[in-house]
């Protein structure tokens, strides 16, 4: 799929982190989507499946 797992976790555990501060009135919420490395959008539910493939 040209998208490291990494990526997917670190953006999993920023969720929970940005969720915090969205909740406290900071920050702009997680996109929802990750990247390809040339540039196509991918969601993360879709990755999400992938992996527990």
């Amino acid at each position: 799929m040209g998208l490291a797992e990494s990526t997917y976790y670190d953006r999993k555990k920023r969720k929970k982190q940005v969720a915090q501060a969205v909740s406290q009135g900071r920050g702009r919420p997680v996109p929802g989507y990750s990247l390809t490395e040339s540039g196509e959008k991918i969601s993360d539910e879709e990755i999400q499946e992938w992996l527990l493939e």
